[in-house]
């Protein structure tokens, strides 16, 4: 086969891996598993400016290329689950083509095609292409570690007519050395290049000098870049990657080793891994014909050991192969990701090996075979993976497929309808360390910059645009237990939820209903202004226009009542947005026991005023605790809005006269 066909085939395999990898990349996985969710909290952590060699989560290290990666990527596209994928993506099909490369340069170009075929259309490597994990990078790295030593040495046991360029071997310098830094395979990997180079010198391999010169410059490089890493595994042992060879370091073994072995090869050609964050589970992750053609290929290079190309490929079975099948949960397809491009390339060999082995007449069949099988694989895995694997309840567990849903629909939607969407840690003076479901939920979006309005449900409403047409976004699945009960009724008289929205997407329109609200606050919510204002204690009616484009349009009746010491007194307010306000408002509502003594102070407002656009409505809930200790009697309700980083008071206006910077409501009476 010629070199001009061979790409030609080689950029249709590419072009069908790369469908197979971005074909739905938003929607599928259907969100972040929770261990992407650390991976995306290393990768913020970075980009404040903490930079390490190996970050602490939970009491286990994890090395920072990768993170250091995201976050310069995410940088320049953005986040959310296309903009954290496409890494990964890019890292599959820059591997998919060192494979190619690296096979025709080892044993010609039908190898190399058979081995891109199998890397490009197989279930796990496809799915690992789609994942937000440092093992999605292992293909790339192991793949162009290998063709820069393969380009860099005598592979063919004849001295080549050129000379190895000086940047093949500052490729093979800075990949074996950052590879430190990526994932502790590095550390089992790059000892096996050493072997191999070992093994070249050894067999007296023809090198030239000059070759053999920046053979030994390139190791010094690799040695002076993992010298942070070596520094760093001493000086913090704990987090240091030989520990997390075998994965799961934290668990115990629940297997012997012949166990072990035994099921990490049976999943290869078997029953696969269980796990469905990378598997479907029981899948194995080659097909049967496949892992025959892949055997041969073995025995292939076992027979030519003393050949340079196949020593290459079994020094790295050798020293790859037992991190993969000794891992602790066993079979674990995560452990094979290093394997993959030495596998291919593996059956790729075998593919040659049987074509050249049986009569010249009989090779169509060959040819044929392995056509047939990357068009059975191609159509397996496309089912598995848009069908089944994407529909399993486990997956949907794993990658937090509501919260993912809800991005998706935001970012979709987000531009045309007004969003309003849940968020308890709004508002909280002391939130939570952990993230909640609507941080989660966020951090998956791609639209950071969407118009949205977060708030705090149990303690206010946004009704955007007068209550038109909104969409309300809970993302915890019991969202409606954290309502206030002092709002549910604005709920409950919404539009039915729509079978066209995911769940947790609640449409409501309450034009009508908050326009005769509003009205009847002219007549049950009267208000006074502050009687050291000027003009004194004048009896007035909402609406009542204030500074920073701000309107008190009313109360709801909660006060006027009794309340015994120690109950808790709601204050529900409503206020309109007229323009843009101070990102740092704040509103305050005051229990007084004279105009100017504070029994009971609520200072605080639980939407992000920055987020708030003309002709949106605030219903906010302040819940006052009476002091157990307070004294009987009659207590005054002053509300208002102050600048936090001033405590300058927002002023009020009667028409165009200022009235002073507080409204008051009415009275409560505290009896024993």
């Amino acid at each position: 086969m010629s070199k001009r066909i061979g790409y030609f085939l080689a950029v249709i395999l590419l072009l069908i891996g790369a469908g197979l990898r971005l074909l739905e990349l938003p929607t599928l996985p259907p969100g972040f598993s929770n261990a992407e969710i650390d991976e995306l909290l290393i990768t913020e952590t970075m980009r404040t400016g903490s930079v390490r060699v190996f970050y602490n989560l939970r009491g286990e290290g994890h090395e920072g290329l990768y993170p250091a990666v995201l976050a310069t990527s995410t940088t320049l596209t953005g986040g959310g689950l296309v903009g954290y994928r496409i890494v990964s993506v890019a890292a599959g099909l820059i591997a998919l083509a060192l494979i190619y490369a690296l096979g025709q340069r080892l044993f010609g170009t039908a190898a190399a095609l058979s081995a891109v075929a199998l890397a490009s259309v197989s279930f796990f490597p496809v799915l690992l292409s789609r994942g937000v994990t440092r093992e999605t990078l292992l293909p790339f790295y192991i793949s162009g570690t290998l063709l820069a030593l393969a380009r860099a040495l005598p592979i063919y046991g004849v001295q080549e007519s050129r000379e190895p360029r000086t940047t093949t071997f500052a490729a093979l310098a800075v990949l074996l050395g950052l590879g430190f830094y990526l994932h502790p395979i590095s550390l089992v990997f790059s000892l096996a290049m050493m072997v191999f180079i070992a093994y070249v010198l050894i067999t007296r391999q023809p090198i030239s000098r000059r070759a053999l010169s920046s053979l030994w410059f390139a190791v010094v490089v690799m040695i002076v870049l993992a010298t942070p890493y070596v520094i760093a595994s001493f000086s913090t042992p704990d987090l240091a990657g030989a520990g997390r060879l075998f994965y799961d370091s934290d668990s115990p073994r629940q297997m012997g080793l012949i166990e072990s072995l035994t099921r990490g090869l049976g999943g290869v050609f078997l029953s696969g891994d269980t796990d469905p964050l990378f598997n479907l589970p029981g899948r194995p992750m080659i097909d049967v014909v496949s892992g025959l053609l892949l055997l041969i290929g073995l025995v292939t290079a076992v027979r030519y050991w003393r050949q340079p190309r196949c020593a290459l490929l079994l020094i790295s079975v050798i020293f790859l192969l037992p991190v993969a099948v000794f891992a602790r949960r066993s079979p674990n397809f995560l452990a094979f990701s290093a394997l993959i491009p030495v596998l291919a390339l593996l059956y790729g060999l075998g593919v040659v090996t049987l074509y050249h082995s049986i009569q010249r007449r009989s090779r169509i069949f060959v040819v044929l075979a392995v056509a047939g099988i990357t068009l059975f694989n191609m159509v397996w895995t496309a089912d598995n993976l848009f069908n089944q694997w994407r529909d399993h309840p486990q997956v949907k567990a794993a990658y937090n497929a509501r919260l993912g849903e809800l991005a998706h629909h935001i970012d979709v939607t987000s531009a045309d309808v007004s969003t309003v969407v849940c968020d308890p840690a709004v508002g909280v003076i002391d939130p939570p360390t952990t993230l909640n479901d609507t941080q989660l939920m966020f951090l998956m979006m791609h639209r950071q910059n969407a118009p949205i309005r977060a708030i705090n449900c149990e303690l206010s409403l946004v009704l955007p645009n007068g209550g038109e047409y909104m969409q309300l976004i809970q993302p915890n699945p019991r969202g409606t237990l954290d309502i206030s009960p002092f709002l549910q009724h604005w709920y409950d008289t919404g539009l039915p939820e729509s079978p066209d929205l995911p769940d947790g997407a609640i449409p409501i329109e309450m034009v009508a209903v908050l326009h005769n609200r509003i009205g009847a606050f002219t007549t049950t919510a009267p208000l006074s202004f502050a009687p050291e204002s000027p003009g004194g204690e004048e009896v007035t009616a909402p609406p009542v226009r204030m500074g920073a484009n701000l309107t008190f349009l009313g109360y709801d009746q909660t006060v006027n009542e009794a309340y015994h010491p120690g109950d808790i007194v709601p204050v529900i307010t409503y206020w309109r947005i007229d323009g843009l306000l101070p990102p740092d408002l704040q509103i305050f509502v005051h229990i007084l026991s004279d105009p100017t003594v504070i029994a009971v102070q609520w200072d605080n407002i639980t939407v992000i005023p920055a987020q708030l656009q003309p002709r949106d409505v605030v219903i906010q809930v302040a819940y006052m605790q009476l002091p157990y200790q307070i004294p009987e009697g009659s207590y005054r309700i002053s509300v208002g809005a102050y600048s936090e980083t001033d405590d300058n008071r927002i002023q009020i206006y009667d028409g165009d006269s200022p009235r002073g910077t507080r409204l008051f409501l009415g009275q409560i009476t505290v009896t024993g």
